[in-house]
């Protein structure tokens, strides 16, 4: 079996190992535990189970945007562009992170959503955007404007990853 190891403050690398638990368990020096991060069951993330009541040196930073509506979102950390976060789950690997005080940005770029005549559009249920939403008169034409949630609705979310 073929896999990468990620190792703390480390390159990933490729690595040979026979596929069974005991060769699993000797690559994170004790027993494993099985995340599926993704909706896909085909990839698993193998770590230390008990990683963190040993103390076990962190190797990863994951930075979650559970909620939004916009076009896409980009992680820096300390000015240097990291990851793009734009399908689900919503998160992004920001990779090895050195010990010390860092600054974390998540930037949002948003949609023309509340712009041009999608501000006047009456139809709440109109969940597409384009020329079509963008009304200027007719049953769906409103003089009030209906602005909707745009950008970051959550609190994003900063994990380590074991």
């Amino acid at each position: 079996m073929k896999i990468l190891v990620v190792e703390p403050l480390a390159a990933p690398y490729e690595k040979e190992i026979e596929g069974g638990l005991e060769s699993m368990q000797a690559v994170v020096g004790g027993y494993i535990q099985a995340i599926y991060p993704f909706e896909d069951d085909e990839l698993a993330l193998i770590c230390n189970e008990e990683g963190k009541l040993l103390g076990l040196p962190f190797n990863r930073a994951l930075v979650q945007v559970p909620h939004y509506t916009a076009a896409v979102n980009t992680v820096e950390l300390d000015g240097e562009k990291r990851a793009v976060i734009a399908y689900p789950p919503y998160l992004a690997d920001v990779g090895v992170i050195p010990a010390g005080k860092h600054e974390l940005t998540v930037t949002t770029y948003i949609t023309r959503r509340n712009c041009f005549g999608d501000v006047h559009d009456a139809d709440e249920r109109l969940a597409w955007q384009g020329p079509s939403a963008w009304v200027t008169g007719g049953s769906s034409w409103t003089y009030e404007y209906r602005l909707r949630r745009t950008g970051v609705l959550t609190t994003p979310i900063i994990l380590k990853k074991d």
